[in-house]
């Protein structure tokens, strides 16, 4: 059907956007068919009306001072956004521009505009904030009782310090560290792992392996010492491992080995479909003689610092924890003596990245490590504010987690 182009409504209604003009007061002069099906208002129904008659209350303002700022500077305005209010009370919503009319003279006589509807789009927006708020919320809720599963406090003892540092790279974190006494005060437990994968998963295997360390190491539960001896004495000839584990047997070693194991086998046996795993080092000081018996099991290796550099690394020892309920953990030893510290760390300290993509490495957390200390909080401190500064803006991949332990004196 052929427009009649000698008619101006004629041609604002072949338009496929609502369009609609105003006199200064912001009174309609003249608005096409589909501004008049959009509104649900007919054309006699809108004509000789002001607009805030068809605007949600709430945005009259917003709509009054936008007008005036276009009158003001003569400069039309793109990415208007229009509430408008059906004749039926629904909301439409609507985005256009809005511009200046002017007479022959070049005087300012009133607006003219377009709006196209966005109202499905403007609702599926809200649908998925709404949808994010709650997410948002249930993640903040999973991080406050994530952080009930650190310690809130580290143990004190004469001549020792406990420190450590943590950032979860997202709201809830796979890394987890704890410190506790255990054999009535005599000896102190040192955790660190690191679950496997990120988010929401991990967080809650995270809070699945404390809780079972905690627990079993607690619980001081027999393993039947014999029994494992008996198991050991066919692989004797093999060396190493039988002599080491018999001189280790003391106060502590069980609730070791009980906490390790039990978890292992736990985990393994009852979660095994879900492929979850955690690496961890777990260390048993006696804080009278500095004697710290570990598990190593596929954690990056602790290392003792003292006056001269790197003293030790506490190497693997066993595997991954979770994996498979058969799995064997050696048990080794070293001796902290005064000036020496552990530092244990999470391979989201080594492996964090600056805009460049570069990582941090263990170098660089080594030498700063080394560097003089009065406490291990201090050096903890230092490598932290490092990590920072070489993550710099980029995006914190991984969990940054590191425990310190420092002999001071003698206890």
């Amino acid at each position: 059907m052929a427009i009649d182009s000698s008619d101006p409504l004629a041609i604002l209604n072949s338009l496929d956007y609502a369009y609609f003009e105003t006199d200064l007061a912001g009174v309609f002069t003249c608005v096409n068919e589909i501004f008049c099906r959009e509104v649900g208002y007919s054309y006699g129904e809108v004509e000789g009306r002001h607009y805030r008659h068809f605007t949600n209350r709430e945005h009259i303002h917003d709509l009054t001072r936008m007008f005036h700022s276009i009158y003001q500077t003569g400069q039309p305005r793109k990415g208007v956004e229009f509430h408008f209010c059906r004749k039926d009370g629904t909301l439409i919503f609507a985005e256009g521009a809005v511009s200046l009319r002017r007479d022959a003279s070049g005087n300012p006589i009133g607006f003219r505009g377009i709006a196209h509807d966005v109202t499905d789009r403007k609702q599926a927006e809200a649908a998925v904030q709404r949808a994010r708020d709650a997410a948002e919320s249930e993640l903040e809720i999973g991080r406050r009782i994530q952080v009930g599963f650190l310690p809130r406090e580290l143990p004190t003892l004469p001549g020792w310090e406990i420190a450590a540092r943590f950032e979860a790279a997202r709201e809830v974190a796979g890394d987890f560290y704890d410190a506790f006494t255990l054999s009535g005060g005599k000896r102190i437990g040192l955790v660190l792992g690191d679950v496997c994968d990120k988010g929401v998963g991990a967080a809650l295997f995270m809070a699945l392996f404390r809780s079972l360390i905690r627990a079993f190491a607690d619980q001081h539960y027999s393993l039947g010492w014999m029994d494992v001896l008996s198991s050991d004495a066919q692989a004797s000839a093999q060396g190493g491992a039988v002599g080491r584990r018999r001189s280790l047997l003391s106060t502590g070693t069980t609730a070791l080995k009980n906490a390790v194991d039990l978890t292992n086998k736990y985990i393994a046996r009852n979660h095994g479909h879900a492929n979850m795993f955690s690496t961890l080092f777990f260390g048993v000081l006696d804080p009278v003689t500095g004697a710290l018996v570990y598990i190593n099991a596929g954690h990056e290796p602790p290392a003792v610092l003292n006056a001269t550099g790197v003293k030790a690394r506490l190497d693997v020892t066993g595997p991954v924890v979770g994996l498979f309920p058969q799995s064997e953990f050696g048990i080794e030893q070293v001796e902290l003596e005064i000036g020496d510290t552990l530092l244990a760390f999470t391979d989201g300290v080594l492996d964090a990245r600056n805009p460049l993509g570069e990582f941090f490495t263990e170098e660089r957390l080594l030498s700063l490590a080394i560097e003089p200390h009065s406490s291990a909080a201090e050096m903890l401190g230092r490598i932290h504010a490092d990590v920072r500064r070489h993550i710099a803006g980029a995006v914190q991949f991984d969990d940054i987690t590191m425990l310190g332990l420092r002999r001071a004196a003698h206890a």
